[in-house]
């Protein structure tokens, strides 16, 4: 009894169907990861968001933007709400006194301690899984850039905030390497001082604290600029 088998024509035409569907069902698995990862983006924004809620539930105010160490570099925000999203063991190893304890590079006592603390630490929601940069983290730096950041207002290029006053001045340091300029302190996690909800005239609801940032910003001259919290 003979077999008979395929003949080069009908194995060409099988191929190419499969072809065809893998062609057609590739995009439909990428989007689908795709909506994964920007559903995860959004779940860090809310699970920030709750955090921010429960330490103003436990101060009566927002964790300031950034606190000055005194006599240098201090933590942002981000340090301060740890303790919200499951990172009390991260948080209870930080230093928070001493001079430059928010300096993350080698060569200063402070800093470098809890550098080490926050090396290797799970931090993923403050990144943005659907964000096409690399991970930044550099043997000075060993914690890896957030991608979401804290509003503190809008000011414009004169120094002018949409709240009369609430400014605050920056930055001029480290051989050039950061711009003189203003900051507004009109937003939500403003410079040394933590805003109340009670401050927020134009209710909670209709105010933005966090922001995600997950890809290069552009300046005028197409400069690649990465925005640091």
């Amino acid at each position: 009894m003979r077999r008979r088998a395929f003949t080069l024509i009908e194995l060409l035409v099988v191929i190419a169907i499969i072809a065809v569907l893998i062609a057609l069902l590739l995009p439909a698995v990428q989007q689908a990861r795709e909506a994964a990862r920007r559903t995860q983006c959004k779940n860090n924004l809310k699970q920030m968001g709750l955090a921010l809620h429960n330490y103003h539930d436990a101060y009566n105010m927002f964790p300031p933007g950034v606190i000055a160490s005194g006599s240098g570099w201090g933590m942002s925000w981000y340090m301060r709400i740890l303790p919200y999203v499951d990172q009390a063991p991260v948080f209870n190893k930080l230093t928070f006194s001493g001079s430059n304890y928010g300096w993350a590079y080698t060569g200063i006592a402070e800093g470098n301690a809890n550098g080490q603390v926050l090396k290797g630490a799970s931090l993923n929601f403050t990144l943005c899984p659907s964000s096409p940069l690399p991970p930044t983290v550099t043997a000075d730096i060993p914690v890896t850039d957030p991608q979401y950041y804290g509003i503190s207002g809008i000011v414009d290029g004169n120094g002018v905030t949409n709240q009369a006053g609430r400014t605050t001045p920056c930055c001029s340091c480290c051989g050039g390497q950061q711009s003189t300029g203003t900051l507004s302190s009109s937003g939500m996690l403003v410079p040394t001082e933590g805003i109340k909800l009670s401050a927020v005239t134009d209710g909670s609801s209709n105010s933005a604290i966090v922001g995600e940032a997950s890809m290069f910003i552009w300046n005028s001259e197409r400069v690649v600029l990465v925005l640091f919290n």
